[in-house]
């Protein structure tokens, strides 16, 4: 005899099932008439990225079945909740988990007196996903999860050439090394205090010589300083200096270089007005023979404007004519003398969604826009060149992630190549 039950006495049943802490994941009773469920996946807990994400349940009957989902109100659905007799697939979606705190959801297959129990986990967001943009560290602002502890980034065309990067426990990078044709070219070493300051970065060339040198002093407490007047835009959180950012409590830098047999200098002063505004000293010079000989001397200033309880740069003189902020201290908006920038709202990573070109001089670019899958990686790039028909597109139509919801490899084509980037990444036990 075959029974069937209704929606609402399966959901009680379930829940009676939840708080009694009754395991029927063994219990497979046959059903009059030798009827059956077998669920062919025989994962019981489905564990899923805090992104927008699915899986796939697949059921093999010998009977109708219904299933049930209860706990994932709002965001948690299955794609349909009663099947036939054969073959069938539960489609599972969970929407994006921005808090820090993991949610299960309970779905049950019933079949009869049957029944077979599982577990939807959807994994939290880290906890520097709640902390403020500016003061994450650079392996958070560039929206890798987990505790890193190196990566290797390489890509087809260069079989013998990568970058490695070394993290601190903290996601700091301690090294930076460049390969090309499997020799090394370049290698940086920074240090940090116990704030995640950036207190010192040293490169060196295959030869071990030291050529460029960056220290900078924090004394700004509780103050956010853009490294210039340019623009804040963070392009590289990885890179070894501080431009496009907006560095906590900074109010000295220095850096020395090597060129064409001078050592020379760029020191900065960052102050506050008692209008609050920024001001920003450069003292450019070189050492020719011990003789101290001016470059540049400038002074430019950096408006600010309260966003979400925090004093951020809204206008650098002469560059940036205003910047608004989401509610995590990502940029939203920047319009500079010649441009206009829209960034993607999201809580990982600070990524452009489209570019304008505003200004009246020669350029090369009229705008871009980018599309995002549900991990912030970019999926394909518009751009529309000055003086161009069409509209030239790339597209990265292939992701493969590992277990932390990182990419490890990356498919990019466009009308005349395609390339694969390629990332090795170890994690802290």
């Amino acid at each position: 005899m075959r029974r069937t039950v209704c929606a609402a006495v399966l959901a009680s049943a379930v829940i009676g099932m939840i708080m009694t802490g009754c395991d029927l994941l063994n219990h497979e009773v046959l059903i009059d008439e030798g009827e059956k469920i077998t669920v062919i996946d025989s994962t019981r807990v489905r564990v899923l990225s805090n992104t927008a994400d699915s899986t796939n349940l697949v059921i093999v009957s010998n009977a109708e079945w219904e299933a049930v989902l209860t706990d994932g109100e709002g965001w948690c659905t299955i794609s349909k909740y009663q099947g036939r007799k054969g073959t069938d697939t539960i489609r599972i979606f969970v929407q994006e988990n921005p808090s820090t705190v993991q949610r299960k959801a309970l779905l049950a297959v019933v079949s009869g007196p049957l029944t077979k129990i599982y577990w939807v986990v959807q994994g939290a967001a880290e906890e520097w996903i709640e902390v403020m943009y500016w003061d994450r560290t650079a392996l958070q602002r560039a929206g890798l999860h987990g505790k890193v502890d190196s990566m290797t980034v390489s890509d087809s065309w260069h079989p013998g050439s990568q970058t490695g990067y070394f993290f601190d426990i903290r996601g700091n990078v301690l090294r930076e090394t460049t390969i090309e044709n499997d020799v090394r070219t370049a290698f940086r070493q920074y240090q940090y205090d116990s704030y995640n300051h950036k207190l010192s970065c040293t490169v060196k060339d295959f030869n071990d010589n030291v050529i460029r040198t960056w220290e900078f002093e924090y004394e700004n407490k509780g103050r956010y300083v853009p490294y210039s007047a340019q623009g804040w835009m963070d392009p590289d959180p990885l890179g070894e200096d501080m431009e496009g950012r907006i560095v906590p409590d900074m109010s000295a830098s220095h850096k020395t270089w090597i060129y064409g047999g001078f050592e020379y200098h760029d020191d900065r002063v960052y102050t506050f007005s008692e209008d609050y505004k920024l001001v920003i000293y450069v003292d450019r010079w070189k050492d020719s023979l011990g003789t101290r000989v001016p470059v540049l001397c400038d002074t430019m200033k950096v408006e600010y404007q309260y966003s979400s309880g925090k004093m951020l740069p809204q206008k650098g003189i002469g560059y940036v004519n205003n910047t608004f902020y989401y509610s995590n201290g990502m940029i939203y908006m920047m319009t500079t003398k010649y441009d206009e920038y829209k960034f993607l709202e999201n809580p990982v990573r600070m990524v452009v969604e489209k570019y304008t070109y505003t200004g009246s001089a020669g350029h090369d670019i009229d705008y871009y826009e980018c599309d995002y899958n549900a991990n912030h990686d970019l999926v394909e790039k518009r751009t529309k060149h000055n003086g161009a028909v069409d509209v030239d597109v790339d597209r990265y139509p292939q992701y493969q992630y590992d277990n932390k919801n990182n990419w490890i490899l990356m498919h990019q084509e466009t009308s005349s190549h395609e390339k694969y980037y390629q990332r090795t990444i170890t994690y802290y036990k």
